[in-house]
């Protein structure tokens, strides 16, 4: 499907099939290219995976409806350069929330992205890197609050 030269991407979508059937994951596509032109450029099948894991070559022809999703991609933070990193946004709270509302803030969130508490979930690795990602900025925008530090420091 790919040269060894060309790099492919992964775009997440939901596709209804003519058979029915409606399937959630992402489609394989070259890096170059988008959805639409991959759709309706050459070949007569597409790479599709599922949440589970699932690789499928998909009939062009039997795909009736696609509908793609945007999955939000967290920049990594660089002890040099904050990013707009915003440590009272990342906890869901207004500056200058109290101590015991930003305690409760960071403990409600670190349970809900903790890497552990999905480590018997099957779940495709780009969601997993997310869960860490949020992890580890949830962990230094605490740690920022708690110290009144910047980012450079608090890292």
């Amino acid at each position: 499907m790919f040269t060894a030269k060309e790099r492919c991407k992964h775009v997440f979508a939901k596709v209804k099939l003519s058979d029915g059937r409606e399937i959630d994951g992402k489609f394989v596509i070259a890096e170059t290219s988008d959805l639409f032109r991959t759709l309706n450029g050459e070949g007569k099948f597409v790479m599709f995976v599922t949440h589970d894991d699932d690789h499928k070559l998909i009939a062009k022809s039997s795909i009736i409806e696609t509908h793609e999703h945007d999955m939000r991609k967290i920049k990594p933070l660089a002890a040099k350069n904050d990013n707009g990193f915003n440590a009272y946004k990342t906890l869901k709270l207004e500056p200058g929330a109290s101590a015991s509302e930003i305690e409760e803030s960071y403990r409600r969130l670190s349970r809900s992205y903790h890497p552990k508490r999905y480590r018997h979930a099957e779940m495709p690795l780009e969601i997993r890197d997310y869960a860490i990602a949020m992890s580890k900025q949830i962990e230094l925008a605490y740690s920022m609050l708690q110290t009144g530090k910047t980012v450079a420091e608090a890292s």
